[in-house]
């Protein structure tokens, strides 16, 4: 429902698995940015199997990045970039330290509209 280039941001963050039209929500994202504006997709290796969609539940976590680039790149847009962060260590009071000292990796891939 909104205007064409109203944001100049537009963030997916973890729940891009999960969407059944990926490209066509990237699509409407980008019509909705101004000319310029970003569109950055964040996911992690925290996620529900039987809600993702396929092939999501069968890559390796640096295939999904080439996924959601593929999905950025077909929706229209460009000056693509990924970043990924492992081996962070979790804070002393972090509830999950037991099961391991590491934060869960994050991956963000963004684009200009």
């Amino acid at each position: 429902p909104f205007a064409a280039a109203t944001f100049d941001v537009a963030l997916c963050a973890l729940s891009i698995e999960y969407l059944s039209r990926p490209e066509a929500v990237l699509r409407e994202v980008k019509r909705a940015l101004k000319p310029g504006g970003v569109c950055v997709v964040s996911f992690s290796e925290r996620w529900f199997p039987p809600k993702a969609v396929h092939p999501w539940p069968t890559l390796h976590p640096f295939a999904r990045v080439a996924w959601v680039l593929r999905h950025l790149q077909r929706a229209g847009f460009a000056a693509l970039h990924t970043e990924s962060q492992r081996g962070r260590p979790r804070p002393a009071d972090d509830k999950y330290i037991r099961q391991t000292r590491f934060a869960d990796p994050l991956y963000a891939v963004w684009g200009a509209a």
